[in-house]
């Protein structure tokens, strides 16, 4: 069994535009939430649909894995 857990903030004295992209907080991908693809999850623009990322992010995450035979796992996450 596996467990994780992430949190991010960043902090700005005033709006979230402030921020550069590549700094701004996002969940899903493989190491959030794999069943959305990276920055899909999340507030987006009204215009068109564009990630815009936010002050904070969380996510909990956790495996359970058994061999079935070797080689061959079966797995459940959530």
């Amino acid at each position: 069994m596996a467990v994780g857990a992430r949190s991010s903030y960043v902090q700005s004295p005033s709006d979230i535009s402030d921020i550069p992209i590549d700094l701004r907080n996002f969940n899903g991908g493989a190491n959030s939430v794999r069943s959305f693809q990276n920055r899909e999850m999340g507030p987006r623009s009204i215009d068109g649909g564009t990630p815009l990322g936010n002050f904070a992010a969380t996510s909990v995450n956790a495996e359970l894995s058994y061999e079935v035979m070797p080689n061959f796992e079966i797995a459940a996450f959530m």
